[in-house]
Order: C-alpha cells, then structure tokens, then sequence
C-alpha cells in the first residue's frame, strides 16, 4: 500500500500517512469465530523502542514542549485516522538489544534512509545522544513514564473542573476560572481552555495558543486565535466569567 504525504513538515506529515494508511489496511482485516461471526482487528503493536522514547523527550525539551509533549510515546494510544488501538510493547528494550534478536533470528530489518539525514531534527539529535556518553536514556524514559503518570493524574482533575465549573451553550461555552481557587492553577486553566475548544467545535489550540488565550482573559482583554473568540465578562456572582466561542469569519476586503 502506497501512502499519500501532505504538503508541510515531511516527517509529520509522513507518520500521520503511515497511520492513515495502517488505518485502511486494518478496517479490512477480518478474523473468522467459531460462531460464524467475524471480528476485527482491534490493536496493532509497533516497534517503538527506549532509544525513540529518550530521543522524543530530548527533542520536545528543546523545542519547549509542556507536561503532554514532555511525557514522550505512549504504551497504548489511539491516532486519528487508525480505528486500532496502537500498542508499543517494546518501549522498555534499547535499539542495540533489538538489534542483537533479529540478527539472531535471522530477520533483516527496514531501515529508513532518513533517519541518518541531518536535514531532520530526529537524526541530528540521535548523532548528537550517540556521542554523549553522560546521557542515560533509560533515565530518559523513566522520566518520561513518571509524567506520563502526572499528565494522567493531571487529566482527571481537568475533566471534574470542566464538569464543575462549565457549561455548555448553543453557540459558545463559559467557564468559572477561580471556582476551586485563585492561585497554582495556571496550567489547569490552560488545559481547560484546550478542552472547551473541542467542545464548541473548534480545533483544539496549541499550548502556546491556549497560553495566550489565559493571559488574556486574566487581564480581561479579548483575543481572537487560532479560530477562536475569547472574553472574561463578570458573571451573576460577581466573579470572573471566561466566554469561549467560534471566531467569526473575517470578511474578505
């Protein structure tokens, strides 16, 4: 099966092919019962191993990332596009003891040209790893299990503070900010944000976005980004309300 690249950043690009890809094959496999039922594919293992999970984290860290980015290749997942659960057993193996078991049992791998190419932020920095004997990627990887652990914890305090202090309206969503609190809730509130942008529709901005959308609102000022319209109006109680709804279209000149 060939795999269609979008236009952009090509590594990207290329995994969101693959897994569209991998997607159209498994929606066609089908396994017999003894029932005479049929039942699908419903996971799909893949090989990522410790040495992507540490290369991952370095490169999230220097590009910036927050707690989610930072808590590196997930063990079990689902990817738009790929109806099968992905499941990546083999994230507590390094590359060199992959490597050793398929030479011994005889299996050549695929290798991919483009991980040796410098024009990709992933083959410079595993160059880089490579020499920096100082650098452990098994502490790496625990490191990026233990906030994988935060960001799940994480999640279910987001998921009760929007259903505690939200609601949902025809055309926009509210948001009491300061209803469990005034103060170390700055990455709550921007987590917060991201998922009421999925509520009302819109595609959920970027940390950098949902950041600037907090700033905001903190201030009381309006914002227009990322196809979203934000303001803080004063609710019934006197208290900060924060108001989220579609942006508007801009009118052509």
């Amino acid at each position: 099966m060939k795999a269609r690249v979008a236009d952009g950043n090509v590594q990207s690009e290329a995994r969101h092919a693959r897994y569209r890809a991998i997607g159209e094959w498994s929606d066609n496999i089908e396994f017999p019962l003894e029932d005479g039922e049929v039942m699908g594919l419903e996971a799909i293992m893949t090989a990522h191993h410790l040495d992507d999970q540490a290369e991952t984290m370095v490169m999230r860290l220097n590009r910036g990332s927050g707690l989610s980015g930072l808590s590196g290749v997930r063990s079990r997942t689902m990817i738009t596009g790929c109806g099968a659960t992905i499941i990546r057993p083999l994230l507590g193996w390094r590359k060199s003891e992959l490597d050793a078991l398929v030479q011994t049992i005889g299996i050549a791998p695929v290798l991919d040209p483009s991980n040796q190419d410098d024009a990709f932020d992933r083959a410079r920095i595993r160059k880089v790893m490579a020499e920096a004997d100082w650098l452990d990627p098994k502490g790496l990887a625990r490191s990026a299990q233990h906030l994988q652990e935060a960001e799940s914890a994480l999640e279910q305090v987001v998921s009760k503070e929007v259903h505690d202090a939200s609601s949902r309206e025809p055309d926009r969503t509210t948001y009491r900010p300061f209803a469990s609190g005034m103060t170390g809730r700055n990455y709550i509130w921007k987590r917060v944000v991201q998922r009421l942008c999925r509520r009302i529709g819109v595609r959920q901005p970027s940390m950098a976005d949902a950041s600037a959308i907090v700033e905001s609102l903190l201030h009381g000022q309006k914002i227009n980004i990322a196809g979203i319209a934000a303001e803080a109006i004063q609710g019934d109680d006197g208290m900060p309300l924060w108001v989220l709804s579609p942006e508007a279209p801009r009118r052509s000149s």
